[in-house]
């Protein structure tokens, strides 16, 4: 996923339009939850892309950050959340971290 954001990051710096990856939790999948889901964001793919930004592009590991928010964001579908029995406003509350 991080080669494909590096790849986005390389269209918007070429003056390309801001793409996305909109990861959308899966009951029975890989991530299922809101909570699965930032574990996987703050403990995985923000370290590893920090690390990976800062080397491939000279960015600040706020500049970095800002990217990977940027081009990996979460696709909110109610429908799913609702199946994992996630009250709205708990996510909603869980959320505010990716602002």
């Amino acid at each position: 996923m991080l080669l494909v954001v590096e790849q986005l990051i390389q269209i918007r710096r070429n003056g390309g339009p801001l793409l996305h990856l909109d990861v959308e939790p899966e009951p029975d999948g890989l991530l299922e939850n809101s909570k699965e889901y930032l574990d996987w964001y703050f403990q995985y793919l923000l370290p590893s892309g920090v690390m990976l930004f800062t080397e491939k592009f000279g960015f600040t590991e706020e500049e970095a950050t800002l990217a990977i928010k940027e081009h990996v964001q979460l696709c909110y579908d109610v429908c799913h959340f609702a199946v994992s029995y996630e009250d709205p406003q708990v996510v909603l509350e869980r959320l505010q971290f990716l602002a």
